[in-house]
């Protein structure tokens, strides 16, 4: 989603409800969530959709946030400033660029030192053999791509530790 001039996750409580509009609307209209980040003021998603096109699916998760957003601090009006904006992944290659990129996010942000730190993203899901995401993310292509959870850890720690220092 477009990022937003004020901090849409300012509150644990707002970053925690956005977890639960993409699970509720990933069951009223499924999609897979390979990874996501949810930084203050805007969002990565890397998914993959199934019957209903993108664009539908992005107008549920949005529409359903930004009304408990709106409702609980009283104001009205769009909180998104543009539409969404998506990218076609067509290869393996450019998947894991995509999946390392958003783990990164909050690294780059200088909000923590490395991404697996940082609570509101997916990272978790990909380094632990019991997922804690799991009706959420779908790790199984990443690990299938890389053969396997220590092989794709390493190419994102290592990667991680790159972008850390430029």
């Amino acid at each position: 989603m477009a990022g937003v001039s004020i901090s849409i996750f300012h509150m644990h409580e707002n970053l925690s409800r956005y977890s639960e509009v993409l699970s509720s609307v990933q069951k009223k209209a499924p999609f897979v969530l390979h990874a996501y980040c949810l930084m203050d003021n805007h969002i990565h998603l890397l998914l993959q959709k199934l019957d209903e096109p993108l664009g539908g699916i992005m107008k549920r998760i949005g529409t359903s946030y930004v009304y408990w957003f709106n409702r609980k601090y009283e104001r009205v009006g769009h909180l998104f400033q543009a539409r969404f904006r998506s990218e076609v992944v067509e290869d393996d290659s450019y998947f894991l660029t995509v999946l390392r990129y958003i783990h990164q996010n909050p690294t780059r942000a200088q909000m923590v030192d490395l991404g697996g730190d940082y609570p509101w993203n997916s990272y978790a899901a990909y380094t632990s053999a019991v997922q804690q995401d799991k009706a959420l993310v779908d790790t199984s292509l990443g690990l299938a791509i890389m053969e396997g959870r220590e092989p794709l850890l390493r190419f994102m720690i290592n990667q991680t530790m790159i972008a850390a220092l430029t």
